[in-house]
């Protein structure tokens, strides 16, 4: 029973850093995402400086930064869907997890039952019998 616990706690180990370095990826994904997001709005910033003394009429100008703008919010929505959707999966995969190592235990247990009470009936008929 003492090796089936250790066996279960290095699984969880392995799950919790599994979990562990899947959020990290997803933390550094999100933080590339958003270094990329951020350098995209510099050069539409430095875009919009460049074009102004161009341009004549300022409210072309205007709307078209706020599409840019428009854009990179939906752009940033969606990231964050994204990394909600990852972190719902990673939960439903704990979840299931979970769930076996559980299912997994309760057929061990009642597979020592059983070896403990054939053991035991054995003893009993080999007392009997002396």
């Amino acid at each position: 029973m003492e090796i089936l616990n250790i066996i279960r706690i290095l699984i969880e180990i392995i799950m919790f850093i599994v979990v562990c370095a899947a959020g990290i990826y997803v933390i550094i994904y999100i933080k590339e995402l958003n270094s990329g997001l951020t350098k995209m709005s510099e050069k539409v910033n430095d875009i919009g400086n460049d074009i102004k003394p161009v341009l004549n009429d300022i409210s072309i100008l205007t709307g078209k930064i706020n599409i840019i703008s428009d854009s990179i919010v939906k752009i940033s929505n969606d990231a964050e869907n994204i990394s909600g959707k990852v972190m719902d999966k990673i939960e439903e995969a704990e979840i299931y997890i979970d769930a076996v190592r559980d299912a997994a235990v309760i057929r061990i247990r009642s597979f020592m039952n059983l070896i403990h009470a054939v053991n035991k009936g054995f003893r009993v008929f080999y007392k009997k019998l002396n």
